[in-house]
């Protein structure tokens, strides 16, 4: 990505014809790099009077319109001579077209249905007094966050996007639109504009995607539809433009947008459009002009990541927010066009599976949402309650405590930053450490590459291998991720069952699906880089003292969610190690290599993290397993056996109450296995719950 400076005349030209040949042009003084940087004007007053009459003055050169704030004046070309000419004056900051071009494809999926979009059908949750909860908040732990009063009362955010559906009541208030319900039921005492900075005379949504984005950063908690991040957070929509994916977005419109919202007291920004090619000064000027009191954040980019994160997001002043899975790693769906981006300028994520926002109808009936936008809504929305719970903070302190409370804290990611961001952890509550014990389930993912260290029944064939099972790092998630935490070589099954694993602890790793433990051995090449190779080996969990691996956790004490660690291979002192671009179609099933490293360096972080992985819960009479009925996010969902079919709501963890109790946690909604009605009787109910602390979720094995 790169502005326009180096571009010839011929392709400038060529892109300015796209734009009916109007530009933007910032004016500077002769003696100066630049007109105006971060928020200060480099040229007075008698030097912008004579740039702007020299300019208006030349042949060719037609004035459409100049702020009045910026040095910057767009103006129509009537030749590439007149164009050429006006680039190598000695007062032009710079040229740029003036209008952003449309991208592959459009952010108004569906926008033919009655509804506004594509009818969402997926999973739900419900929230007091009704509203439907999107379960991608429970990733986030936003609920969590409103019950220690975070709702984002008193702060202002503004999306600036497609406007909103005229019908959709929910972002209205009453004063504005009969019916309106944006102050209605918990979210009294706040209040909503609408802004259309567009020449289009309708001010309001034709696409559906700015109202998706609003309904999720802040719709009403009124029991009626569904429920917005910041539910009391004042509202500022921007029309900048019909549709931010095919159309062009015009740079005044954004520019124009920003600094009205700016006007009208907003602190958050949010900006799901953007270019993946270009950078615009025009934009990036005012984005500046704002940063000292506003919190922008940006969609990283969605189908369109060639160039990797999308402008604006890229800027650093900008929070580049990026769409998540919910193993929390980047994320792809099945069709084709269904990803988002990644990279080194991504800052923070939010889980995007099965998101839903407004449509068209006030009731219950939501559309799909979804790719790098939903992210933004949903991180724009957390934003406002840190910011409620701290009014007095800038916003570089609002932003620092977005990464501080993310999966990766402790350090930024290359693919998706700091990662999921912790709603609750954000604004003062602080994230359950999850604490790895023998014989544990869990998963480990590489720090710098976000990959699952991974087995598969398929054996190394490269020159010089053993011919033992190959261990890769895995770009997707399965179960053959997971690995049982067990004692040294030598040592019985119930060896420390239940204890934390320490630093310096000597542990094996069994391979849960195949019954291998992670294994390296000397004299044996890694496929790619002919280093140590590291495979799987054994049978049913039983191997050699070359499975024993040393933990060297950073810091020390006890092996804890997010914090990093190094495997020591015990017999040859080689570190567990992994490297971005190294795979082989054959040699490692086309993913990522797994070596042993005999050096030191970052290739060898790990983390455990989010909490032991769920694993099923079998009846030995049937071979059945604990399963929620119907894939329930709700209190009093029924628990039966069936069929293993991976499903999340199959998976459980064993949470240790310090008692010789546990809590039974099922995976896809945190709830926990609960005898109904606290009954003691034979042939009481088994439900989820929410945990509440009673003696009927507390389990002995």
């Amino acid at each position: 990505m790169s502005d326009f400076v180096e571009v010839s005349d011929t392709e400038m030209w060529r892109r300015l014809q796209a734009s009916d040949q109007r530009a933007v042009i910032g004016l500077k003084a002769p003696d100066r790099e630049r007109g105006i940087w971060n928020d200060k004007v480099l040229l007075d007053a008698a030097q912008l009077n004579k740039a702007r009459a020299a300019l208006v003055a030349h042949e060719g050169v037609e004035l459409l319109a100049e702020d009045d704030v910026r040095p910057v004046v767009t103006v129509r070309f009537q030749s590439a001579d007149a164009m050429e000419a006006v680039r190598r004056l000695p007062f032009v900051d710079y040229l740029e077209p003036a209008s952003i071009p449309g991208q592959l494809t459009s952010g108004c999926k569906g926008i033919e249905n009655p509804a506004g979009g594509v009818p969402y059908s997926g999973p739900t949750d419900e929230v007091t007094p009704g509203d439907l909860l999107p379960v991608i908040y429970n990733y986030s732990r936003i609920k969590e966050a409103w019950d220690r009063g975070a709702t984002g009362a008193g702060i202002t955010v503004a999306v600036l996007d497609t406007g909103v559906f005229r019908d959709q009541l929910q972002l209205f208030a009453e004063a504005d639109k009969p019916g309106g319900r944006f102050t209605a039921g918990m979210s009294t005492g706040r209040s909503v504009v609408h802004i259309n900075v567009t020449d289009d005379p309708d001010p309001w949504d034709k696409c559906n995607h700015g109202t998706r984005m609003a309904s999720v950063v802040a719709n009403p908690r009124d029991g009626s539809n569904m429920v917005g991040v910041a539910w009391k957070a004042n509202l500022i929509t921007v029309k900048v433009g019909n549709d931010i994916g095919v159309d062009h977005v015009e740079t005044n419109f954004v520019a124009s947008g920003i600094r009205q919202a700016r006007a009208r007291g907003a602190r958050i920004i949010a900006m799901a459009f953007g270019t993946g090619s270009w950078s615009y000064r025009n934009i990036e000027d005012e984005i500046r002009l704002g940063t000292n009191t506003v919190l922008f954040v940006g969609a990283a980019g969605t189908t369109y990541c060639l160039e990797g994160v999308v402008f604006p997001a890229k800027m650093p002043e900008v929070v580049a927010a990026t769409g998540l899975d919910p193993a929390g790693k980047l994320y792809k769906g099945e069709a084709w066009d269904d990803f988002v981006c990644g990279g080194l300028e991504v800052d923070v994520g939010a889980v995007i599976t099965n998101a839903f926002a407004a449509g068209r109808y006030p009731t219950r009936q939501m559309i799909t949402f979804g790719g790098s936008s939903a992210a933004t809504a949903v991180v724009a929305g957390i934003a406002a309650l840190v910011w409620s719970q701290n009014p007095t903070w800038s916003p570089q302190q609002v932003r620092d405590r977005l990464y501080w409370a993310a999966a990766y804290s402790a350090q930024k990611n290359a693919v998706i930053g700091y990662g999921l961001v912790d709603a609750y952890k954000a604004v003062g509550g602080s994230r359950p450490t999850k604490t790895v014990r023998y014989r544990n389930i869990i998963k480990m993912r590489h720090l710098l590459t976000t990959n699952t260290l991974h087995s598969h029944a398929l054996n190394y064939v490269h020159p010089g291998t053993s011919g033992q099972q190959q261990v890769t790092a895995f770009a997707g998630s399965d179960d053959n991720d997971l690995w049982r935490v067990k004692g040294p070589d030598g040592q019985p099954e119930n060896f420390k069952v239940g204890e934390p694993v320490q630093n310096g602890d000597t542990i094996r790793l069994e391979h849960v699906l195949t019954g291998k433990n992670l294994h390296s051995h000397g004299g044996f090449p890694s496929p790619v880089t002919r280093q140590q190779e590291v495979t799987c080996y054994g049978d049913n969990g039983i191997g050699d003292a070359n499975d024993n691996w040393r933990i060297e956790i950073e810091g020390g004490g006890t092996w804890d969610s997010g914090t990093r660690l190094r495997l020591i291979h015990v017999l040859t002192n080689h570190a567990l190690h992994s490297h971005p671009g190294k795979s082989h179609p054959d040699w490692t099933a086309g993913q990522q290599e797994v070596t042993g490293f005999a050096g030191r360096d970052f290739n060898d972080w790990w983390l455990f993290e989010g909490g032991v992985v769920g694993s099923p819960i079998r009846a030995k009479h049937s071979g059945k397993v604990l399963d929620v009925a119907g894939i329930s996010m709700a209190n009093g969902a029924d628990i039966q056996q069936w069929d293993y079919l991976g499903g999340h709501n199959q998976k459980w963890t064993l949470d240790p109450l310090g008692d010789g109790y546990y809590k039974i946690v099922a995976k896809h909604s945190g709830k926990v296995l609960d005898v109904r009605s606290v009954s003691t009787a034979n042939g009481a109910r088994i439900q989820q719950w929410d945990y509440l602390g009673g003696d009927n979720q507390r389990w002995r094995l």
